[in-house]
């Protein structure tokens, strides 16, 4: 298994699976990376707003990652956009559904799932991510693109939260009080 380069990433660095439909007419399509193992891709000191539950389902969580300055991840989430909705017949519409690109930082929300290890700067062993629900913190993380679920007029690239290492928190110079005697 290995990690995608994203300054090498071109749209030949991975590749579409047949798709799986299940039993109520919604199909996946795995994306692999041409090694054929899961297509990851690393970013490095992203600002997090901490672990969120989701607003459907109150079991499953996401992760916020802003995207500042990453503008060569960025296109690279774009370019398997692009390539995405081509593939599922829908070359104009934009399916990442989990990349926020309202505001001056686009923000990345990859879910998390049982595969996901969370490692403390000082730690080997994995952290329970709920630890760190709704707090603020920067993060190296590498994230899994797995595929393309389409049901009815329903089309998103699923992208979950692979590994992450948390790091220390830059210090924060006090400000000066304003209000004194």
């Amino acid at each position: 298994m290995s990690i995608t380069k994203v300054s090498d990433f071109t749209k030949d660095s991975f590749c579409f699976e047949d798709a799986v439909e299940n039993s109520y007419g919604s199909k996946t399509i795995k994306l692999t990376a041409c090694d054929q193992g899961p297509l990851l891709l690393k970013v490095t000191d992203c600002r997090s707003y901490g672990v969120s539950k989701s607003k459907f389902d109150k079991e499953k969580y996401s992760i916020s990652l802003s995207l500042f300055e990453k503008s060569e991840f960025i296109s690279v989430l774009e370019l398997i956009e692009k390539e995405c909705a081509k593939h599922v017949g829908r070359p104009d519409e934009k399916i990442m559904k989990c990349l926020s690109r309202k505001g001056n930082t686009p923000t990345l929300y990859p879910s998390i799932d049982d595969e996901m290890e969370m490692y403390e700067l000082k730690g080997n062993d994995p952290v329970d991510h709920k630890k760190y629900q709704d707090k603020r913190f920067h993060v190296d993380v590498i994230v899994r693109i797995k595929g393309i679920y389409v049901s009815g007029k329903t089309t998103t690239i699923q992208v979950k939260l692979y590994e992450a290492s948390i790091l220390e928190e830059k210090p924060k110079v006090p400000r000066k009080r304003l209000l004194r005697d």
